[in-house]
């Protein structure tokens, strides 16, 4: 009887850390979708701008794309893929573009990444420089939904408390 008890006990907390990770999980995940900005930095301090946008694909999982110019002006375009959410605070993420593929580590608050990026040689990681980046928001997609919202609003189909508390967490994404 012993062994089941502890087995259930088991069991039962085993099932609880599942959720409660999930659940932070899932804030983090919330928290990472959107556009940034930023920069690529290498070891000799050249820096190139980098635009990178992170969503959910069809399977509900993150990835990302990104764009910069390399140091001959060619437009790069590139993959994230395989996110690994280490802590809050710590992302593992594999990149691929034209040049090969990678890893990037970010250590990620308040919106603004910054981390340490690199290439994989025969599945050895070597550092190659910094990527760091903040979120930005667009004023036209933030316009956009308080128009969409007024309209249902002037639409009936949703009430005056409603579009209040939408209102006011749209206008705090400012």
């Amino acid at each position: 009887m012993k062994k089941i008890s502890l087995l259930f006990v088991f069991f039962i907390f085993s099932f609880f850390l599942t959720n409660y990770a999930n659940a932070n999980n899932s804030d983090i995940i919330k928290s990472l979708i959107g556009n940034y900005e930023g920069e690529l930095i290498y070891p000799n301090g050249d820096k190139l701008p980098i635009t990178t946008e992170v969503y959910l694909n069809d399977f509900g999982n993150l990835e990302g794309k990104y764009t910069f110019a390399d140091f001959g002006g060619e437009e790069i375009k590139g993959n994230l893929y395989n996110f690994e959410i280490k802590s809050a605070n710590k992302i593992l993420i594999k990149w691929r573009d034209v040049y090969g593929r990678g890893w990037l580590e970010v250590n990620y608050s308040n919106d603004n990444f910054q981390g340490t990026w690199g290439v994989i040689n025969n599945d050895v990681f070597e550092k190659a420089g910094d990527w760091n980046g903040r979120k930005i928001i667009s004023t036209d997609s933030i316009e956009s939904k308080l128009q969409k919202l007024k309209s249902f609003f002037e639409d009936e189909l949703i009430t005056q408390e409603e579009y209040d508390a939408k209102r006011k967490e749209i206008l705090d994404e400012l």
